[in-house]
């Protein structure tokens, strides 16, 4: 888990078009059966990102803007969130 952790914090160096090749080929190895470096996850956020941020689900898909800042939020908050049980969001600081 450290290692993890560890990965995830040196990835805020790299550029996205590092990420994203990097990101791309764990996806096509996994596709094409091989061994990937980690398994990919692919979370789709839809109308969570509603029920997160507070808004209609109408107004999720008529405000592009609105859903690309609760995307990101929500990234942001799994990125700090460590893995592990469940339990109550972190309070904000």
């Amino acid at each position: 888990m450290r290692n993890r952790i560890r990965e995830s914090t040196s990835n805020i160096q790299k550029t996205p078009a590092q990420l994203y090749a990097e990101r791309s080929k764990c996806i096509q190895d996994a596709i094409q059966l091989k061994q990937p470096d980690h398994i990919p996850i692919m979370l789709p956020m839809s109308y969570m990102l509603a029920e997160i941020g507070g808004v209609t689900k109408q107004e999720l898909h008529e405000n592009p803007e609105k859903a690309q800042q609760l995307l990101e939020k929500a990234a942001l908050y799994m990125m700090a969130t460590p893995p592990g049980p469940p339990g109550p969001p972190p309070k904000p600081q």
